[in-house]
C-alpha cells in the first residue's frame, strides 16, 4: 500500500474523480496537502454480518481509495466491486464527508451516523473510517541495496458502515499491526516482572480459513530470553465481535526461523482487537527452562497492552 501527499496544484475536479493530479499548474501557498491513499484487493477482506443475525460471511477484497483533503477538511471514499451479499455487488463513492477529530495529526478519518443516500438509492449509515499515515512505522527488514533496511508497513485502514440498515459492512486489512508493552510475571520462581516495549507484532488474517498468524518481531516476553528474534504463533482461530475480533488458542508451538521452539509452548491465547484502538493479549508459557541448557522449568504468563495501529480518537 503506498501513500502520495498530492501536490498542492489538485484542483477539486481530479479529487472528485479520484484521479491523479492534472497537469494544470496553481501557485498557492495558502494551499494544505491532499492526501490519495489507493489500497489493493490483495490486501484486504469484506466481512459483513446481516442485521438481526450472529453470523458472518467472509468476502474477497476490494480495490479502495480514501482521499483526504486538508483543505476543506473532507474524505472521499470510493470501493470497487464491493460484494456484501451472495449475489449484491456494488461500486459505491461517499463524496467530501465531513472529517473526525483524533489527538494524533498523521490520523485521518471519519465518523458519521447519520445516514445519507447514494445517487443508486442505497442508504449508508454508521460510516467509520480510520487511516493511520505513519510512514515511521515499520515491521521486518528487507535488503536494499545489500543492506537490511527495515520495512514500512504503510497507511494502515479501518472501514465500516450499514447497508440500507440489512447489512453490516468491515473492510479489514489482511495484516495488522500493533506496538505497545509486553510484561510477563513468573509463578512457580524467584523473577521480577519482565517488561519490554520492544516487541511488535503483526496479526495476518485468512478469511478463508479464519485462521490467524501473530509475528512477533523483538519476541522477548520472558526473563532470560534471548533478544531479537522473530517469532511465529501459527494456527490462532479469529472470529468477528461486535467491535473488532478475537484470538483463540488453547495451545501451539512457537516457531522460529521455520523451526519449532519447544521451549515456549504456549497455552491459553487468547486477544481481542477494538478496531482503530487497542490490542489485548494474554498467553502462558508453561514451562519454560533457564538457563535453556537447565532441566528446571518455570511457568510465565503473559501480558500484552498494545495500541492498535490506528491510533484512538
Amino acid at each position: 500500500m503506498k501513500i502520495k501527499s498530492l501536490l498542492t496544484a489538485c484542483g477539486i475536479t481530479a479529487i472528485a474523480a479520484l484521479s491523479s493530479c492534472s497537469s494544470t499548474e496553481v501557485t498557492n501557498e495558502n494551499l494544505k496537502p491532499i492526501y490519495y491513499v489507493p489500497a489493493e484487493a490483495s490486501s484486504n477482506f469484506v466481512a459483513v454480518q446481516k442485521v438481526g443475525t450472529d453470523t458472518w460471511k467472509y468476502y474477497p477484497g476490494i480495490d479502495y481509495t480514501l482521499v483526504f483533503d486538508e483543505n476543506d477538511n473532507s474524505c472521499t471514499v470510493q470501493l470497487v466491486g464491493l460484494q456484501f451479499d451472495e449475489d449484491k455487488k456494488d461500486t459505491m463513492v461517499f463524496g467530501y464527508m465531513p472529517r473526525a477529530t483524533f489527538r494524533d495529526p498523521m490520523v485521518k478519518g471519519v465518523d458519521v451516523a447519520t445516514p445519507f443516500q447514494l445517487s443508486s438509492g442505497t442508504t449508508i449509515s454508521d460510516l467509520k473510517v480510520t487511516c493511520l499515515l505513519d510512514a515511521e512505522r515499520t515491521f521486518g527488514y528487507a535488503e536494499v541495496d545489500g543492506t537490511l533496511t527495515p520495512t514500512k508497513v504503510g497507511a494502515q485502514n479501518s472501514i465500516s458502515f450499514t447497508i440500507d440498515n440489512l447489512y453490516r459492512v468491515r473492510v479489514i486489512q489482511k495484516k495488522n499491526y500493533f506496538y505497545g508493552t509486553t510484561i510477563s510475571t513468573c509463578s512457580s520462581g524467584d523473577f521480577d516482572a519482565f517488561s519490554t516495549k520492544k516487541a511488535k507484532y503483526c496479526v495476518s488474517l485468512d478469511y478463508r480459513t479464519q485462521i490467524a498468524l501473530m509475528t512477533i518481531e523483538n519476541a522477548q516476553f520472558v526473563t532470560g530470553m534471548p533478544s531479537g528474534i522473530t517469532m511465529e504463533f501459527p494456527s490462532i482461530s479469529f472470529a468477528m465481535s461486535d467491535n473488532g475480533f478475537t484470538l483463540n488458542c488453547d495451545q501451539l508451538i512457537p516457531q522460529v526461523n521455520n523451526r519449532p521452539f519447544q521451549a515456549y509452548e504456549v497455552t491459553g491465547l487468547r486477544g481481542n482487537v477494538i478496531t482503530a484502538k487497542t490490542f489485548d493479549l494474554s498467553f502462558t508459557c508453561p514451562h519454560v527452562p533457564i538457563p535453556m541448557t537447565s532441566t528446571d522449568t518455570y511457568k510465565f504468563n503473559v501480558t500484552v497492552d498494545a495500541n492498535y495501529s490506528l491510533t484512538a480518537r
